[in-house]
């Protein structure tokens, strides 16, 4: 989308918008001195037949070329198609990486995803033979079909690199540390960058980026904007692409590259006002059958391995510590009963009989969960850790309540300050001071120390284990803007019934993502949870349309 808008702007240069692809590769320095092995591995790790250097210089210099090879043809052919044509026949990237993966990885072909290979193939085809009536305008037949051409050879070159790239870390790098990914991306794009740069000066189109910069559309700032996100975006996506090769294969990080592929051309119609032919829908559609093949042969080469899994190692469950996480956020409800009773002393809020209603069946969908069969835990952890986990998560849904009460009494006696300053000092101080005992809990207790190995051993990888920590950080001060933020403009009580709207959706989102059981007790435990939230939200509408009614009079 952002090279279709360079050409769209006025932008001309092909060697430009080429080199953007490969030359953001400077980005990824810090990551391999991040990973690198003295930090990431253990004592005891080593890696067999480290690989000499001149097999490395020969390894990246012949990717780095076919990178460059193949990121110019993609380029003629962006510059030549609609992104939307020029989108689908990428889908086409997937069959030819499967054909490869079949002769250099050992990939095993069964009869979905030979029927990927065929839909897949008849989509990209399909455009080739598409009326002139949106060309006419724009290009001709001839520059229609050279750019069919080169995204085709693209796409097939693209599957070849891929499964090259997985051969390459099996066969050669041979090592653990994510570090040989970053490497990979690096010399890779480095080799790329410096053929694409003598393309560009022999060309002599380097003598127009200036002129080119000043004439475009959106103007010079616009221009330099869309180089810099471009490059970041193919740095960002060469991380996830040779990542996920490194991790699983070549065939499944190209399924995850086309996964996006079928939203292009609805994309490109909406901002670029293409046109969504027949042909185009159809071929779509191919598209995205081909991959729905894929990925259900994916879905059940998952369901073997998970059944093995679990019958080898069947205590390995995701909870929060001591509970599932749907029967955690269905105890978490009861924080609004609680934030009632102290809403009720502290910040004299009005307890009728709808308020009532809630405080009552919030506490008895609690008190449903601990008192129900052991069926669903007895198996993944002992009835004591269980008790222990839900006494722990009462305890925190009283201690929360209270503390929102106590904030909104601070910002009405102490705080006193009607700016939206008052909300972002409230939870900067608060997190600073509560970060500071939670640091030294963690030395403390010598948490730190593990910290490293535990890093190393997630399952999801080093990169996802930060990622997690970080997108944890970030999506806690979202939280906390919106909770303090309704605190000061509202009161506690309505802070705490927006943050529970959620809670009824966790359960069916654990039973999905983390295989969670879903017993009897638990629906109707969530029944009226969220019976108990309908009845609150009914007396805050009665409360509205009093006020609303008074303010007319």
């Amino acid at each position: 989308m952002l090279g279709r808008l360079y050409f769209n702007n006025g932008g001309k240069s092909k060697w430009m918008i080429t080199l953007i692809q490969t030359a953001g590769f400077p980005l990824m320095y810090p990551f391999i001195f991040f990973f690198s092995p003295s930090k990431t591995q253990p004592e005891n790790h080593h890696v067999a037949g480290k690989p000499s250097w001149t097999t490395l210089v020969i390894l990246y210099t012949t990717l780095g070329t076919f990178f460059a090879t193949d990121c110019m043809l993609y380029t003629f052919g962006l510059n030549f198609l609609p992104v939307s044509t020029y989108s689908l026949i990428c889908a086409s990237q997937l069959a030819f990486n499967a054909f490869f993966s079949y002769f250099l990885n050992g990939q095993k072909f069964t009869p979905y995803i030979a029927n990927s290979l065929v839909l897949l193939s008849f989509s990209s085809t399909l455009l080739v033979f598409q009326s002139d009536e949106e060309q006419t305008g724009k290009i001709s037949r001839s520059k229609y079909i050279i750019g069919f051409v080169c995204t085709v050879a693209a796409s097939a070159g693209y599957g070849l690199m891929l499964s090259i790239t997985q051969l390459a870390f099996q066969k050669i790098l041979k090592s653990t540390s994510y570090k040989v990914v970053f490497d990979m991306i690096v010399y890779q794009n480095m080799v790329a960058s410096v053929g694409i740069l003598m393309g560009l000066f022999a060309s002599g189109e380097w003598k127009d980026i200036d002129g080119e910069m000043r004439s475009f559309e959106s103007g010079t700032v616009s221009y330099i904007m869309n180089l810099v996100w471009t490059a970041v975006a193919w740095q960002v996506f060469s991380v996830g692409c040779i990542g996920l090769i490194f991790e699983v294969s070549s065939l499944f990080s190209n399924v995850i590259t086309t996964l996006g592929i079928p939203i292009v051309p609805v994309l490109a119609v909406v901002f670029f006002h293409e046109k969504m032919n027949g042909v185009k829908v159809i071929s779509m559609l191919l598209a995205i059958w081909g991959f729905i093949s894929y990925i259900y042969q994916h879905y059940i080469d998952d369901s073997k391995e998970k059944a093995k899994a679990r019958l080898v190692n069947h205590d390995r469950h995701v909870r929060l510590l001591y509970l599932p996480v749907s029967t955690y956020s269905l105890i978490c409800a009861s924080q609004l009963g609680f934030n009632a009773v102290f809403a009720f002393f502290l910040n004299q809020q009005k307890l009728t009989p709808y308020i009532m209603n809630s405080i009552f069946i919030l506490t008895l969908s609690t008190i449903l969960l601990v008192i129900q069969g052991d069926s669903s835990e007895s198996i993944y952890t002992s009835k004591r850790r269980y008790t222990f986990g839900f006494v722990c998560t009462i305890s925190a849904s009283a201690g929360y309540a209270l503390l929102l009460s106590l904030t909104q009494l601070s910002y009405q006696k102490i705080v006193k300050d009607e700016s939206f300053r008052a909300v972002l000092s409230m939870i900067i101080y608060q997190s600073m001071v509560s970060s500071f005992v939670i640091v030294i809990g963690i030395f403390a207790s010598g948490d730190w120390k593990m910290l490293r190995g535990e890093m190393m051993e997630f399952e999801l990888g080093e990169v996802l284990y930060v990622m997690i920590l970080v997108s944890k950080a970030v999506s806690w001060q979202i939280f906390s803007i919106g909770i303090m933020g309704l605190t000061f403009k509202v009161t506690s009580l309505f802070s705490n019934v927006v943050s529970t709207v959620g809670l009824p959706i966790v359960p069916i989102l654990a039973v999905v993502f983390f295989h969670d059981e879903m017993s009897g007790v638990k629906i109707v435990s969530m029944v009226m949870a969220v019976w108990g939230f309908l009845s609150y939200l009914y007396q805050h509408y009665l409360d509205h349309t009093k006020a609303e009614s008074q303010n007319r009079d």
